[in-house]
């Protein structure tokens, strides 16, 4: 029910605008949804962002909505297309970019590289990319999350990718574990 989920989410911005004050809140991003993509057809989602973004909006126009949060890029064209067409308010795109084969290796950063600048060239130049979730590892509890490779490979990336995108934050930080 898409209208009820528009209700919750003006309310809970209006609660948030109410307590924290429209300055401050305006410096804020909100994200619709995280990875649809992995479960969702993107219709459907689509649906779900419009009822999020028009809920965002009817409580302060200047606040900043956006998405698709997307495991893979592949949905930012989608989200800016549909958006135009249907004049949906947008105010940037995010997505998520992890190593395919598991393992924070060299060839691991041309894969995350090329995973940032397809979604830089779908969000084109106008528009903020966020990536939102990333980091040098897909799982958060393999043996190579917390070793030294993943650190090496973490911070090479950001001195690779950081001039693709705005915000880079690491997902998932912890500390090393003695094996």
């Amino acid at each position: 029910n898409f209208t009820m989920y528009a209700t919750i989410v003006k309310d809970f911005v209006k609660t948030l605008v109410d307590y924290y004050g429209p300055e401050e809140v305006r410096t804020w991003y909100f994200e619709v949804y995280n990875e649809a993509d992995l479960h969702w057809k993107f219709e459907d989602y689509f649906e779900l962002y419009k009822a999020a973004s028009f809920a965002v909006a009817s409580v302060d126009s200047h606040l900043s909505v956006g998405g698709p949060a997307s495991a893979f890029p592949l949905w930012i064209t989608k989200l800016i297309d549909a958006c135009a067409k249907e004049q949906v308010p947008l105010h940037f795109v995010s997505s998520h970019a992890y190593p395919t084969t598991g393992g924070a290796r060299p060839a691991e950063l041309k894969g995350l590289m090329a995973q940032v600048s397809k979604a830089r060239a779908n969000a084109g130049k106008y528009i903020p990319l966020f990536i939102t979730e990333w980091n040098g590892v897909v799982d958060s509890r393999g043996k190579w999350h917390d070793g030294p490779d993943p650190g090496a490979f973490i911070i090479a990336a950001i001195s690779t990718v950081a001039k693709e995108i705005d915000p880079l934050p690491v997902c998932i930080i912890s500390s090393f574990r003695v094996y």
